[in-house]
């Protein structure tokens, strides 16, 4: 399972990778904060349990023109608190 990262590149993005990797996850680079939208409610990686390759993809394929969208997935949840109940049933 994979974690993002998203920052300027460095030492400080380098640490908190090895830190990832410690945790025994694979970090995905999520790009710099100018790109850390990607990583939003609604968008096509958010709260997935997916593998460093399909991350990736999936930051790939996440667009602005689509946030609209995204924010209309995000925005359906009425209930937070049974969402959050629904969630916890997988972990």
């Amino acid at each position: 399972m994979a974690l993002t990262v998203a920052g300027p590149s460095g030492e400080d993005k380098q640490k908190v990778s090895e830190l990832i990797v410690q945790l025994g996850f694979d970090p995905v680079d999520g790009g710099d904060l100018a790109q850390s939208w990607r990583l939003q409610s609604g968008t096509p990686i958010y709260c997935k349990d997916m593998t460093a390759d399909e991350m990736r993809a999936g930051l790939k394929q996440t667009t602005r023109e689509d946030i609209g969208s995204y924010h209309e997935d995000r925005d359906q949840i009425a209930d937070f608190d049974a969402a959050m109940k629904r969630v916890s049933e997988f972990m």
